[in-house]
C-alpha cells in the first residue's frame, strides 16, 4: 500500500498535465509515467511515480529532464531523485536513493536532469521518481520529460553553444563552468593579477593547468584605494567534479574583511588529474560572494618550486636517517675494535702479582694454568670418583682433582690455599708463571724477565 497524493490528469494543448494537490487520498498503485512528456503542477512537497521499462530498452540511456517555469533560476528549493525497486528516504539529513541531481538542488536551479546508465538494470526493475518541495509552500510548475537514448546525453546539451557533448561530460568553452556550461567565468593565469574588480553578488572563477603541478599561491584582497567599514567577501573553492558542479557553501571558504584585508592560500593541487575525455586536466573552481559592492584584486602565482613535494622530503629524512645510524654503528665498531686489541695487548703479558686473595682463582684460571692428569690418576682426591677423567687436572705436589672441586675446596679456604690431600701450598702466582714459561717462546719469557726485573728494580727505588 502507498500513501499517495491527489493526482488530477488531464489533458491541455495535447500535453498530459499532472496536478499534485494538497487532497491527497490511499490507493494500491503509484501512477506510472508511460509518455514522454508531462506538464506537473506540484502544490505539496513530495511527488511520486513509478516508471517500468522492456527489454528494448535495457541497451538505452534513460534521460529524465525537468524545466521549471515556476520558481525562476536561482529559486528553487527542490530535489529530484530515483531509486532503483526503493522508494527514496531521508534519514539524519542524508538522501537514501540511487540516483539525485545535487548540482540542480545546491545550484538552486531551474534545469535538473538524471541519467540511468545503459545495461545497468534489468526488464524486472522499478524505478521510483520523487520530486521533492523544500520547505517551500508554493506552487510548483515544471515540464518532465523522459527520453530513451542511444548514447549518453549531457545535461542541457551543454546550453548549446558554452560546451561539446563529450561521453555524458560537457566540455565548457573558456571562461565557461558548471555541468551544463550554464555559468560564466573568469580564468585566473599565473602572474596575472586581476586587480581593481569591482564586484557585488556571485562570481565564478577557474584555475586550469596546462602542465601537472604541486601546489599554487592564491592571493585575493581589497584593492589599495577601497576602504568600506562593512565590506565582507567571502571565497569558496573546490576541484572541478561532476557531480555538484560548481562551489557552493559546504566547500572550503576564506572570508576578508576591515580587520583582514587579504588572504594567502597555499593550494595543494597533486589531486587534480588529467582529464582523458575532456584532453585537459579537471580545474580549480572558485566561488567568491559580496552583498556590498567591493573592489579586490586576485591573483595565482606558482608555488611548487617553494615547496617540495612531501614525497621528496620523506626521502630527504630516509637518506638522513640512515647515513646517521650507518655513521653511528661505524664509531660503535671502531671503539668495539680498539677495544679488543688493547685487551689482547693486556693479556699478552702476564700480570707479575697475583692478589692472595682467592677471589681471584676462577675455574677458567684452574683449567687455563693448571696441568692436565696424566692416564692412570684418574680418580679425583676430594670427591674420590673416577668418571670424568679428562677433566682432572693435577698441582704442583702431583695430586689429581675435578676443576670444579678444587675450585670449590678454594673459595671455602678463605685464611689460606692448600692441597687438599697433602695441605701443600698452592702458590697460583707461581703456577701461573710456570705455565706461562713453559707455553711462551723463549724471546717472550725474556721480555717478561726484563719487565720483572725493571719493575722489582722500580719498587727496591721506591
Amino acid at each position: 500500500m502507498f500513501s499517495l497524493l491527489a493526482l488530477f490528469i488531464f489533458c491541455f494543448d495535447g500535453k498530459i498535465v499532472i496536478d499534485v494537490g494538497v487532497d491527497f487520498y490511499e490507493a494500491e498503485q503509484l501512477l506510472e509515467l508511460v509518455n514522454s512528456d508531462y506538464l506537473i503542477k506540484q502544490t505539496i512537497n513530495n511527488a511520486t511515480f513509478y516508471l517500468t521499462l522492456n527489454q528494448y530498452d535495457l541497451p538505452k540511456y534513460i534521460f529524465m529532464e525537468i524545466y521549471f517555469s515556476y520558481p525562476t533560476n536561482g529559486d528553487v528549493n527542490f530535489i529530484t531523485t530515483i531509486g532503483k525497486n526503493q522508494l527514496t528516504s531521508l534519514q539524519n539529513s542524508t538522501y537514501i536513493t540511487n540516483y539525485a541531481d545535487y548540482n540542480g538542488y545546491q545550484g538552486r536551479k531551474d534545469y535538473h536532469y538524471i541519467v540511468i546508465p545503459a545495461n545497468s538494470f534489468q526488464i524486472t526493475d522499478t524505478f521510483f521518481i520523487t520530486n521533492l518541495i523544500r520547505n517551500d509552500r508554493r506552487q510548483y510548475q515544471y515540464n518532465l520529460k523522459i527520453q530513451k537514448l542511444e548514447y549518453y546525453p549531457c545535461p542541457k546539451n551543454c546550453s548549446l553553444d558554452s560546451g561539446t557533448c563529450v561521453n555524458g561530460i560537457c566540455l565548457c568553452n573558456e571562461n565557461k563552468i558548471d555541468l551544463d556550461c550554464s555559468k560564466d567565468a573568469l580564468a585566473l593565469k599565473f602572474d596575472q593579477m586581476i586587480d581593481n574588480y569591482t564586484l557585488q553578488g556571485v562570481q565564478y572563477f577557474y584555475f586550469q593547468q596546462t602542465t601537472k603541478l604541486e601546489k599554487i599561491q592564491l592571493e585575493m584582497g581589497f584593492s589599495e584605494n577601497f576602504h568600506q567599514d562593512n565590506a565582507s567577501v567571502t571565497l569558496y573553492y573546490m576541484f572541478e567534479n561532476f557531480i555538484y558542479g560548481v562551489p557552493y557553501e559546504i566547500d572550503e571558504n576564506y572570508t576578508i574583511s576591515k580587520d583582514e584585508r587579504t588572504i594567502n592560500i597555499i593550494i595543494d593541487i597533486s589531486q587534480l588529474s588529467y582529464n582523458a575525455n575532456l584532453l585537459r586536466f579537471n580545474r580549480l573552481l572558485f566561488k567568491v560572494i559580496t552583498k556590498q559592492e567591493s573592489q579586490l584584486y586576485i591573483e595565482i602565482s606558482d608555488n611548487s618550486s617553494n615547496n617540495p613535494p612531501i614525497d621528496a622530503i620523506n626521502i630527504l629524512i630516509i637518506v638522513l636517517v640512515s647515513l646517521s645510524t650507518a655513521f653511528f654503528i661505524l664509531i660503535i665498531g671502531c671503539i668495539i675494535r680498539k677495544y679488543k686489541q688493547n685487551r689482547s695487548r693486556n693479556t699478552a703479558v702476564i700480570p707479575l702479582c697475583l692478589s692472595e686473595s682467592s677471589n681471584y682463582i676462577t675455574i677458567d684460571f684452574l683449567k687455563q694454568y693448571m696441568k692436565k692428569a696424566q692416564e692412570g690418576n684418574n680418580q679425583c682426591s676430594i670427591c674420590l670418583h673416577s668418571d670424568n677423567a679428562k677433566e682432572l687436572i693435577i698441582t704442583p705436589c702431583q695430586h689429581p682433582f675435578h676443576t670444579s672441586c678444587l675450585f670449590q675446596w678454594i673459595n671455602n679456604r678463605k685464611e689460606e690455599t692448600t692441597c687438599p690431600y697433602c695441605r701443600g701450598e698452592l702458590d697460583f702466582e707461581q703456577i701461573k708463571m710456570n705455565s706461562f714459561k713453559f707455553n711462551t717462546p723463549k724471546r717472550l719469557i725474556h721480555s717478561v724477565n726484563q719487565s720483572t726485573f725493571n719493575l722489582n728494580q722500580e719498587q727496591a727505588q721506591n
